[in-house]
């Protein structure tokens, strides 16, 4: 994965339906629930991560529950309304996305059978440089 990204790490909350727009471009939103502490708390939150392109295809080998690491970029524009108001939009695009498989202890360590071990599995990379947006 490339490490100069920021990541998010979370388990998905919800995966909203693919939209499909002209020139065969795929949107899909992805909804992940991430913890986060806070004065000693941990608070819940639900990050909203934009599938796009190609990286759509990716989002069809995940369900809700599953623990992901996403990698992404933040991106954002201004856009100004009919009436003359202007709108920033920003988005957190998923530039790849890990998911994380629990492998179950093996059942000759008594000890251990109740713990989880987390191990990754890459579901889909997509470089930075691939991008077909149509804007």
């Amino acid at each position: 994965m490339e490490n100069s990204l920021p990541t998010l790490e979370g388990n998905v909350y919800s995966l909203g339906e693919i939209k499909e727009f002209k020139n065969d471009f795929k949107k899909r939103e992805v909804l992940i629930e991430t913890k986060r502490e806070y004065s000693g708390k941990e608070y819940s939150e639900v990050i909203k991560v934009i599938a796009d392109g190609k990286r759509v295809d990716t989002t069809m080998l995940l369900s809700v529950g599953d623990m992901v690491e996403i990698g992404y970029v933040l991106s954002g524009r201004m856009w100004t309304s009919p009436d003359g108001n202007e709108v920033n939009f920003t988005e957190v695009k998923a530039i790849w996305i890990e998911k994380k498989t629990v492998i179950a202890s093996a059942p000759s360590q008594p000890a251990q059978a109740a713990q989880q071990q987390t191990a990754s599995q890459t579901v889909s990379t997509v470089p930075v440089e691939d991008d077909d947006l149509p804007f």
